[in-house]
């Protein structure tokens, strides 16, 4: 592994891990988002995770290195509600397709393609806080490009470590180890995948512009 491609990998994950503890009152942020997440069974508090995680995005997407305080609950719950409705395509074919594998079984295979969707579609309505502004030409523009599938992998192996780091501190500690976890898991996607459009799209327009210069 190259020197930029280590940087690439463990910069990014650090920063994620990292981010939302980057503000003016990082305890009362994480235990925040530990009862969102714990009381997430519920509606409210499920769309108040949402629109949480949504600022999360939008904060790391335009580099702003303070994380967004857990605030206002009433607006990040309308937040939420929205950002629901922006992910209803992408749970409508991943319902459809895992109904369908009880009639055809290679059929679960498709839900995989939405869930490749997700994090793009989640930054695009952070950024614009529109459900209808989300799905544009973009999404392929980005999906499509090199640098996703490799911060995809890089996600997933990231999902992987976190969860188990989670799951085995909360067996060794009677349950304790989740209550330190469960934040850092919930909150470093979001982080993650605000940054990682982020630069995708700063390579989408370096090559723009590179291939303008070579075609004058």
């Amino acid at each position: 592994m190259t020197d930029k491609a280590m940087h690439e990998k463990f910069g990014l994950s650090e920063y994620s891990l990292k981010y939302p503890a980057n503000n003016s009152s990082p305890v009362e942020t994480w235990i925040s988002v530990l009862m969102a997440f714990l009381t997430s069974l519920f509606v409210v508090p499920l769309f108040v995770l949402f629109g949480y995680l949504s600022r999360v995005r939008k904060a790391s997407l335009n580099e702003d290195d303070t994380a967004p305080k857990f605030e206002n609950y009433k607006e990040l719950a309308e937040l939420g509600a929205q950002c629901f409705i922006a992910y209803t395509p992408v749970l409508f074919v991943i319902a459809i397709s895992v109904v369908s594998t009880y009639f055809i079984p290679f059929m679960i295979g498709v839900a995989g393609i939405p869930l490749m969707l997700w994090p793009i579609i989640s930054v695009k309505f952070a950024e614009t806080e529109d459900y209808k502004q989300v799905y544009d030409g973009e999404i392929l523009d980005i999906i499509t490009h090199s640098k996703y599938a490799r911060y995809l992998s890089i996600y997933v192996f990231l999902y992987i470590v976190v969860l188990a780091v989670t799951i085995t501190f909360g067996l060794l500690s009677l349950g304790i180890g989740v209550i330190v976890f469960v934040p850092v898991f919930v909150w470093f996607r979001a982080a993650y995948w605000g940054r990682a459009i982020k630069e995708i799209r700063r390579q989408i327009e370096f090559e723009e512009e590179l291939e303008e210069a070579e075609g004058n």
